[in-house]
């Protein structure tokens, strides 16, 4: 069998079975995927308006608050077409193989053949990393990913390829990415700029510079115009209302702040976990191996116990296989340099230091572009005599042009420079060099320095491709008898196997030592309170030990192998499957701890309490104000996957500081908070409403049972069950025309008037404001009807004098208001909620929640103009070919 075909085939079919594998959980279970960051619930809630999340989508949950516009990403087309629950846990396997294609074409575009690329592509696809987020819920980091390689590899060939149409789906990319995970994909902006100005440089002309610099300005801003048509709305989302709730909960001081956007930094201990898979544990919590170091954890937590004692779901683990073939990589690319230095030193010609191979140097092409069809490219720097042949070409695993090879350590360099700053910004807080990024623009209010590693995680994924060309490229390269080629690689590969087993070694040492310090160890275990998981711990470390060491000794083998058979068959066509394999299964020991399944059917699944809440023709809330448990999942899960408006937040929400305010004034009187948010249910055990039932607030509408899983239960007829659905007949409407208002300025004293038990909010209406009064003894004016969805209300009414449409919803200027098909305002009323003026008779209103309209008519606009553009080009290509299949002159 062919080679190529062998190793693509192998490939494919090792990539299918690690993905069975790691996701075999989800797929045998039928349950849902867990995350906490990412739960079911959240795709359900926002599969209900997905059309208007393409605008903005407005969320129910509490009183009412918006998300930022869903930029059209592969991921929401696919969300589209896909039930909710299944779309949740295949956008993480979808996004997997995103992330697979994405870098096996970055690499291919750098002249690497399929194994280096096929490698670099599992290895990033399933990076530990990044992959482990699963278990956090991180979906957005996943769908970011595939986005951010995709737009290097296009920004490559963009400016290699002088191509526009590249530099255009660079921004696409970019766009789709920042929709994603914005504040990440911020840094990875970033990245690409400086990787764009390296290969601005590596691809610099010998002649026509000025057309070489219009064409790439160009591209830059057909880049840039794409990826703020694309993704403005996704951007300006996370500016202006993620960064600014950010900025609330950071703290007022400098000190505080600073704490806050380094809490998750990298403690320089746990970089060990670079090599040594959830050494110090799996995650916070997880039974099969709590997390028990630094990360996460609150300042000072050993004197005082107060806060975190660590926080982590994910691990740091990149890879001993990887790190290995990237020192590789560098040591090379050192090697040739300074070889390069050598001969130009000694004025020989690299033709009379080897039989001529070497001399290409001297020829090499500046411009990039023009290299790979010059006549460099369709020579071997491996001569016939001394390599084996298939189909009557030389194996190579590159371009085979020296040109090329020296472009290959010229980004191992660069790589290398990417890698490393991006392990120092990880650590964070416990380096001064991350004052320096803290100081940048948005840099402060971005938190978990940690992320640092999604850029390291590239960026090690490309030198693994460019160390494995160069470990298999660069044993053919001298024409000498193989005695005397071994003994001219020694330095190099032997010096590379003696250090991964130098590595394996002191891995197995370090074995010995966690053994005998198992007492210790102990001690601090015990005063974490992880004293009764001693013995997992101590049995988790090992086994990553040993982990590492197995993979080191791979590497070494692999370096020991390859200078002494560099074109048999063995190396050739076995030894790419062989380290195919190990890394699939390097990486599935891993990955797989972290997909974890878990039943929530009894939240998911409709049930008699649900049936009863939706069959109420009016929208309205429910309250359910107890912490303990079923409550607390009820509304985290239940109410939200079943579109039911909660008045509760669930209990990792962070509210903003209006929300907090008026909670904190009112909840002191519930009965006046649940008239005011509209509440027509509260949801509890049967006790704490016996006063409420005696005193008339509340009547009992139906009770409920419950199973040992949480399930709830019908009674049986005349029976009494253990959860109360109580009716609170005193709400008010969730729209509603008052005739009486007044206007006060001051927002405190608006709240101290709601509360006040001498106000009565169900006749007069707060606006916030001077000098707008109405006094009137009508009372309120019911609607004549309201249709209620998440992103627009329409409301009907019929009005005898004029009254301000008090919305109980929350107040956000994303909202804009028709009256009659006239453009209004809206105002702040009751604190928190909306009201709308009306005169005296019959109105139709229509509120629409659409802050990003705008921004998606130019996002389709971009795409579409885009697309047309692709097929434009790709027709024209095919037109030009032969019948034959090759290539016409023109």
């Amino acid at each position: 069998m062919n080679r190529r075909i062998l190793q693509r085939s192998g490939a494919l079919a090792i990539l299918l079975v690690l993905a069975l594998i790691v996701f075999l959980s989800w797929i045998t279970s039928g349950e849902s995927l867990w995350g906490p960051d990412n739960f079911p619930h959240a795709i359900i809630e926002r599969s209900a308006e997905l059309p208007g999340s393409l605008t903005g989508s407005w969320s129910s949950m509490m009183l009412g608050g918006g998300y930022p516009a869903s930029p059209l990403t592969p991921v929401i087309l696919l969300q589209t077409f896909l039930p909710p629950l299944f779309f949740h846990t295949f956008s993480y396997l979808f996004s997997v193989f995103l992330l697979v294609a994405a870098t096996y074409y970055f690499v291919r575009g750098r002249g690497m053949r399929d194994f280096p690329a096929a490698c670099a592509a599992l290895a990033l696809g399933f990076t530990p990393h990044t992959f482990s987020l699963i278990a956090a819920g991180h979906l957005g980091k996943f769908n970011m990913m595939p986005m951010a390689v995709f737009m290097l590899a296009c920004l490559d060939r963009g400016i290699e390829r002088k191509s526009l149409l590249h530099f255009a789906w660079a921004g696409l990319a970019a766009a789709w990415a920042l929709g994603a995970q914005a504040d990440i994909m911020l840094i990875f902006a970033g990245l690409g700029a400086i990787y764009g100005l390296y290969r601005l440089v590596m691809c610099w002309p010998r002649t026509g510079v000025a057309r070489y610099l219009g064409i790439n300005a160009a591209g830059v801003a057909v880049a840039g115009a794409c990826a703020f048509g694309m993704g403005w709305a996704a951007l300006s989302g996370t500016l202006n209302e993620t960064i600014k709730a950010r900025a609330d909960v950071m703290g007022k001081t400098a000190e505080e702040k600073w704490i806050f956007a380094t809490n998750w930094s990298l403690p320089p201990e746990e970089m060990l976990e670079f090599v040594a898979p959830c050494f110090f544990g799996v995650g916070s919590g997880d039974p099969a191996g709590p997390y028990w170091g630094r990360v996460g954890r609150t300042v000072g937590w050993r004197e005082h116990r107060q806060g975190l004692m660590s926080l982590r779901q994910n691990t740091e683990y990149l890879g001993a296989l990887p790190l290995s073939l990237s020192v590789f990589a560098l040591v090379w690319a050192i090697a040739g340099t300074l070889e390069r230095r050598r001969r130009n030193r000694r004025g020989m010609s690299a033709g009379d230091e080897d039989g001529g191979t070497a001399s290409l140097e001297r020829d090499e092409v500046s411009d990039g572009a023009e290299h790979r069809t010059s006549n460099i490219e369709n020579r071997t720097t491996c001569p016939p005599k001394q390599a084996q042949r298939e189909g009557g070409q030389v194996v190579r695993f590159s371009s085979g042009s020296e040109a090329h090879l020296r472009g290959l350590r010229l980004d191992a360099y660069f790589w290398w420079g990417v890698l490393l700053v991006s392990f120092v910004l990880a650590l964070g807080r416990y380096t001064p060099f991350y004052r320096l990024f803290y100081m940048l623009p948005y840099a402060s209010s971005m938190r978990a320095p940690v992320k640092f590693l999604h850029v390291a995680e590239i960026a090690l994924g490309i030198l693994m491709a460019i160390g494995l060309t160069a470990a298999l490229d660069y044993a053919c390269r001298k024409p000498a008898p193989a005695k005397k080629r071994v003994k001219q690689t020694f330095p190099l590969y032997h010096g590379m196997a003696l250090s991964s087993g130098i590595m394996a070694g002191l891995m197995i040492l370090g074995m010995l030592l966690a053994g005998a310090a198992r007492a210790r160890l102990a001690v601090y275990w015990t005063e974490l309170g992880l004293e009764s998981q001693a013995a997992l711990l101590q049995r988790n470390m090992l086994l990553a030990l040993l982990q590492g060491a197995v993979w080191f000794g791979v590497a070494g083998f692999a370096y020991w192998i390859i200078p002494r058979s560099p074109q048999s068959g063995f190396v050739t066509r076995w030894l790419p499957i062989i380290l195919l394999i190990s890394l699939a299964v390097d990486r599935g020991l891993v990955d797989r701890r972290y997909v974890r399944t878990v039943d929530l059917s009894a939240f998911l699944d409709s049930n008699p309490m649900i049936e009863r809440l939706k069959q109420e023709s009016t929208p309205y809330r429910v309250s359910c104000p107890f912490s303990q448990s079923p409550f607390s999942q009820w509304r985290e899960f239940m109410f939200r996957a079943h579109l039911i408006d909660a008045l509760e937040p669930p209990q990792a929400r962070v509210m903003p500081d209006d929300y907090t305010a008026y909670f904190g004034a009112l909840q002191p009187v519930m009965p006046r908070l649940w008239q005011l948010a509209n509440v027509r249910f509260i949801i509890g055990p049967l006790a704490p409403f016996e006063q409420l039932l005696k005193n008339g607030m509340v009547t009992l509408d139906t009770t409920y049972d419950m199973d040992r899983k949480g399930r709830i239960l019908a009674v049986a007829p005349g029976a009494q069950g253990q959860i109360g659905l109580f009716r609170f007949p005193a709400e008010m409407p969730r729209a509603v025309v008052v005739h009486d208002w007044v206007s006060m300025p001051d927002e405190t004293e608006i709240l101290k008037r709601l509360a006040s038990s001498g106000w009565n909010p169900a006749q007069r209406l707060i606006l916030t404001g001077e000098g707008d009064h109405h006094q009137s003894v009508t009372p309120p004016t019911a609607v004549r009807s309201i249709r209620h969805t998440r992103n627009r209300i329409d409301v009907a009414a019929e009005l005898k004098e004029e009254g301000v449409l008090l919305i109980n919803d929350y107040f956000h200027s994303g909202w804009t208001a028709m009256v009659d098909g006239s453009a209004v305002d809206i105002l702040k009323a009751n604190y928190l909620m909306r009201g709308i003026k009306l005169s005296a008779g019959d109105h139709t209103v229509v509120l629409k929640y659409q802050p990003y309209r705008r921004h998606f008519l130019a996002a389709v606009m971009v795409l579409v103009v885009v697309l047309l553009w692709t097929a434009g080009v790709v027709i024209v290509g095919l037109s030009r070919r032969r019948p034959d299949g090759g290539s016409g002159t023109g």
